[in-house]
Parts: structure tokens; C-alpha cells; sequence
């Protein structure tokens, strides 16, 4: 039950107060942390506000509300990455909404608050919630739509199933592995309003999500089962051997994190007494992320928070156990004539977990500085080419998406997004790349040199027709003829010109 006093009035701010913490230690200008696939959400939502008209030729295999909500945004607020990444801090927010809300009262806050540490302090979530990556928004308005969906005191009314449901077929319009919670939320109905309630309730809610689901498709610039599933089955079938390690779970996504393990191992010991809502909703969600990532194979720095947010919410779990048991005077009359006294047992195990916290915070300060010391993507020596040429510029050529977005350039529609998964599975291949480009004619090309420059069928096409006005160790940047183009002269170059 949600309590009324102090502390529930607490369970509004503190998750702000997390928030605006990030949003003024992260500076979300910074280059792209993600590489491609964060490039490829800036490029996607940048065409649909550039060249609306070729929407239906981007090659896309993930829903498209988080696509559109940022093209919203660039179009109000003008392009940026910010913008993207901004919903992403929303989103961690609503999670934490959500979290506070698992149960109410004092207890309950501080078990809140202790989820909040533990979750900011895990490997990946301050990076994940401060990218434009869609996979953290997917799960946490997918938790979020779960958590609200109920009411602790009576069976929920349809009214908020139905809202509850609109969002949650919202989770499945940023990323169909919100889907994963869906047998937590099956729990947890059943567990607090029984079977037949809990029968009713998803009813609604499925009403709900199937309208949500079904009006963001008709919206979306294209919809296909296809793309949405069978290639991501296709891409895990595919993955050629030299690119195993990448998909593989290391123990070092939690080897600096002992306090979480410990924690939530409490949580889950404590739960074989109590058997809380909260704790199995938590338990059949860790379970439920690690059966599908034993199959699926998912690139651990994206997917792991599909483990460190219910290992976070059983830590919490855990560590307000351990102190109700460290800190209970002895007391008789309780359930069954049973005596309760207080654990020194319970005191040391949660003064372990506390100081497994203390050798945990320098790790996540350290996370924090690296953020801060990040350059934009623009102080680049090729990207300020780019951003030069790029305002005359229809179309821009490179294999870096990030590098276009933040110079403002628009990448052809059929290539803005290369995962490895289309290599993989042989959807598109290099002649195919040189080809599209060749239609399209952009009038600025970066080459990379370990790749483009290496094929003579690149180097012939841009000898003809381009002019090299910028080399790096690693590219070279060459701008159509038409736009009469200048070779960039460098410091470096300039002391040259002097013999120095």
C-alpha cells in the first residue's frame, strides 16, 4: 500500500533528484559512447526531419516510436544529440518512479533509495541512460507500464489498465524486448489480486497495448514482422566465429560489483520466507532476461541491464532485510506465537554489503569523470571538414554515422544503418555500399583508409569528380568539384610551409 505520510511525499522528488545529478555531471553533447548503433538512431530520426520523403527507404529492423519522438524533438528544439538523450534520462527516470513505487511507507523509500544507488552504480546504466540507445527507454517504460498498472489496495480499475496498457504497447513501439517483462507482470497481478482479477486486468491492458501498437504502426514509415523479428533470428544464427567473444557473458560486467551480488543474493533468501510482490516480480524478471539471453546471445553492453535492473531492485530488497534483522528488538505475539530478536549475523553480512558499496563508488566516480572529459564529436579533425561542406551538401558519404550526424550531413537513406548484422546475414555487402553511393552521389565522401581506400573500384569512382581537401591517419575527406572545394590547412601544415 501506498502510504500518505513523509515518505511517500519523498517517492516524487528523490527520482528527480537523480536526474538532474545526471543531467549535470553528464554533459549530453558528448561523442558518441555506442559508436554505430548510437549514430544510426541520430542518422534515422535526422532523415525523417531532412528528407521526410525517403523515410520508407531506411533500412530499419526496430520500431520507429523513438525515431519519431526525436524527430519530434529536433524539429521543436533543433538538431542535436541532445535531444535523443534526453529521452533516454526521462525514460531512466520513469524507472525509477516505478521503483519507488513498489510497495510505500518509510521502508519502502529507503529500499528506493538503496535500488537507486545500486542501479546507478552498475556496469553500463549511467552510459545507457544517457545514450540514444533505445534498449534502456524499451525496458524501463515496459517496467514502468507493469508497476502502475497496479493498484496495492483493490483490484485496478479498468480505466488504468487501459493507460497502463497504451504504455506499455508504447515499450513495444521503442523495442519488442520490453516484451520480456510481460511474465513478471502475469506474476505480479496474480500474486497481489489473484488469477481471475489479475485474467481481467491483463485483458485490458492487452486492449490497450494492442491500440497503442497498432496506431504508432500505422504512423510509422514502415512496418514489417520480417525486419522486426526474423532478422534479428537470422543475425543471431549468423554470427561468424571471430565475432563470438562479442556476444559472450563475462563475469566482468559484475566483477566490480560484489555489493549488488551479495545484496540481491539476500533479497533472494529473504524471499523464500516472505515471497513479497516486489521480490518475485523482480526474481521472474531476472529469470525471464537470462533464459532469452541464453539463447538470443545479445551484445552484453546493451542487454546486461536486463540483469542489473532486477539483481538492483533484489539488492534493495536484501539490504532492508538485512537491517530489519540487524536492527529488530526482541518481540513475541508475532505470526504463529512466533519471537523475533534482532541478527548479529544479519549486522555483519550488512556490513560487508556496506562496505562492498564504499569499494564499489570509486569504479562509478571514475565512470563520471571519463564522461565529463569527453570531447564533442565535432572538435574531430575530418567532422570539422564535414560540418564545412555539409550545409551545401544533399547527401554525405561515411561509415561513421555519428561523424554525419554531428556535422549535420545526411547519410543516403538504403545505407544510413550497417549494422554488422546485415554483413552477417547477406543483405548487404561492399559492392552493394559502392553502388548506392554512386546512385546517390554525395557531395561529401570521408574514405576510410583500412577499408574504402584499400578497393581500387572506390578509388577510381572518387578520383573522378572529387577533390581531397583533408587526410587523417586514418581517413580522407573529399568534396564534389561542384562545391569548389579548398584543401583545409592545418597548424601543423602551416609550420611546414615555413621548413620548421
Amino acid at each position: 500500500m501506498i502510504s500518505s505520510g513523509p515518505a511517500s511525499s519523498w517517492q516524487l522528488p528523490s527520482p528527480l533528484l537523480v536526474g538532474v545529478f545526471l543531467l549535470l555531471l553528464i554533459p549530453l553533447n558528448r561523442r558518441a559512447e555506442f559508436g554505430g548503433d548510437e549514430g544510426f538512431e541520430f542518422e534515422k530520426a535526422l532523415l525523417l526531419t531532412k528528407h521526410p520523403e525517403s523515410a520508407n527507404l531506411i533500412w530499419n529492423d526496430q520500431p520507429w516510436l523513438f525515431t519519431l519522438v526525436a524527430e519530434a524533438g529536433f524539429q521543436m528544439l533543433g538538431v542535436s544529440p541532445v535531444v535523443s538523450r534526453l529521452f533516454s534520462l526521462i525514460s531512466f527516470i520513469a524507472l525509477l518512479f516505478a521503483i519507488f513505487r513498489l510497495g510505500g511507507g518509510f521502508p519502502r523509500l529507503l529500499q528506493g533509495v538503496v535500488v537507486s544507488l545500486f542501479l546507478l552504480t552498475a556496469y553500463r546504466t549511467v552510459l545507457l541512460a544517457t545514450s540514444a540507445m533505445i534498449e534502456f527507454p524499451a525496458i524501463a517504460w515496459g517496467l514502468v507500464s507493469a508497476v502502475f498498472s497496479v493498484d496495492w489496495d483493490r483490484p485496478s480499475r479498468p480505466l488504468r489498465l487501459l493507460l497502463c496498457g497504451l504504455l506499455f504497447g508504447c515499450a513495444l513501439q521503442i523495442k519488442l524486448t520490453s516484451l520480456m517483462v510481460v511474465p513478471a507482470l502475469v506474476v505480479l497481478h496474480c500474486q497481489v489480486h489473484g488469477v481471475r482479477n489479475a485474467l481481467r486486468s491483463l485483458l485490458w491492458m492487452l486492449a490497450g497495448g494492442a491500440m497503442a501498437y497498432a496506431v504508432i504502426a500505422l504512423l510509422s514509415p514502415s512496418f514489417s514482422l520480417d525486419s522486426l523479428l526474423g532478422s534479428h533470428i537470422r543475425a543471431s544464427q549468423s554470427i561468424p566465429d571471430a565475432r563470438q567473444e562479442d556476444v559472450r557473458f563475462h563475469f566482468r560486467y559484475f566483477s566490480d560489483h560484489a555489493a549488488l551480488l551479495l545484496a540481491a543474493g539476500a533479497g533472494l533468501m529473504g524471499m523464500l520466507r516472505r515471497r513479497s510482490a516486489d521480490a518475485v516480480f523482480a526474481l521472474v524478471f531476472l529469470c525471464c532476461g537470462t533464459f532469452i539471453a541464453a539463447f538470443h546471445r545479445p551484445w552484453w553492453e546493451y542487454y546486461v541491464i536486463h540483469l542489473t535492473i532486477p539483481l538492483s531492485i533484489l539488492a534493495g530488497i536484501g539490504v532492508l532485510g538485512l537491517f530489519r534483522q540487524a536492527t529488530a528488538p526482541e518481540a513475541s505475539g508475532g505470526l504463529n506465537g512466533q519471537t523475533y530478536k534482532s541478527s548479529p549475523a544479519a549486522g555483519i553480512l550488512c556490513a560487508v554489503v556496506a562496505l562492498a558499496v564504499v569499494f564499489t563508488l570509486p569504479s562509478f566516480i571514475t565512470t563520471i569523470q571519463k564522461q565529463r572529459m569527453v570531447g564533442r564529436l565535432d572538435e574531430d579533425a575530418v567532422t570539422l571538414g564535414v560540418k564545412e561542406y555539409a550545409p551545401r551538401a544533399r547527401w554525405v558519404y561515411t561509415r561513421r554515422p555519428w561523424q554525419a550526424f554531428f556535422a549535420g550531413g545526411s547519410l543516403p537513406p538504403e545505407i544510413a544503418v550497417l549494422p554488422l548484422k546485415r554483413f552477417w546475414t547477406g543483405a548487404i555487402n561492399e559492392p552493394a555500399i559502392l553502388n548506392c553511393v554512386k546512385a546517390y552521389r554525395p557531395e561529401v565522401v570521408v574514405l576510410g583508409k583500412t577499408l574504402e581506400k584499400s578497393d581500387p573500384d572506390w578509388t577510381t569512382w572518387v578520383s573522378k569528380g572529387y577533390v581531397l581537401v583533408d587526410s587523417t591517419h586514418d581517413q580522407e575527406l573529399w568534396v564534389s568539384e561542384g562545391l569548389n572545394p579548398k584543401k583545409i590547412t592545418h597548424n601543423h601544415d602551416a609550420i611546414k610551409a615555413f621548413g620548421l
